[in-house]
């Protein structure tokens, strides 16, 4: 019996300035007006991960705390935003002959963008302020491997479950970057094949992956 455990902490702090001048018309003239803003970004995430070896059965768990958040200071007072998420995976793996078989869980978590919250302007505006809120996502994963010196192949089925997805909405900031915004509630799954063959006396190998998603 092995236990393999790993701790750790990340951690950052981020700024960065903005400027330039937006036009706009009045009486069919053009008038333009500066702006100049900074952003900042603070993260903190301790970590913990773990790994149980009893011969050819493996369990892991990993679990994360993350925080985040982001302040503005510029022309308009903005409140600032700030998250607390909590990320964590565990799964439990087999090894026979030349084969795995294996199955996960896990959930995380992720923020919106300055980009979208502001909805692509380079400078906060009050009135267009868009409050897109972090999503979640719950992931189910069981695949198989078999592996030997020439020849491999793997499989996998999935199962996304999401809350808020953030996802495109078909619209343009005047940044000319796409935005986004939530899906109340979404899902993603599929199943994924990957093969690898080696040709025998010849430095030479074919391989092939395939999926399907819905």
């Amino acid at each position: 019996r092995n236990i393999i455990s790993d701790f750790g902490l990340s951690a950052f702090y981020y700024y960065r300035d903005h400027s330039g001048r937006y036009s706009q018309y009045f009486e069919d003239e053009p008038w333009y007006y500066p702006y100049d803003n900074t952003g900042y970004r603070r993260e903190f995430s301790p970590y913990a991960k773990t790994r149980l070896l009893l011969g050819p059965l493996s369990l892991y768990g990993d679990i994360q705390w993350r925080y985040t958040d982001f302040r503005y200071n510029g022309l308009e007072d903005f409140p600032g935003e700030s998250w607390n998420f909590l990320n964590w995976s565990s799964g439990i793996s087999y090894n026979f002959r030349n084969s795995q078989i294996y199955w996960g869980i896990g959930r995380t978590n992720r923020e919106p963008t300055r980009t979208d919250l502001f909805s692509g302007w380079d400078d906060f505006i009050p009135d267009y302020y868009n409050e897109v809120l972090p999503e979640t996502a719950l992931s189910n994963e069981i695949g198989y491997k078999f592996a030997t010196r020439d020849f491999s192949i793997s499989t996998n089925i999935y199962y996304m479950d999401f809350s808020n997805e953030i996802v495109l909405n078909g619209q343009v900031g005047p940044n000319s970057i796409m935005l986004h915004q939530n899906a109340a509630e979404s899902f993603r799954s599929g199943i994924e094949l990957d093969l690898r063959q080696n040709i025998d006396n010849w430095e030479f190998r074919i391989s092939g992956n395939a999926s399907y998603n819905r």
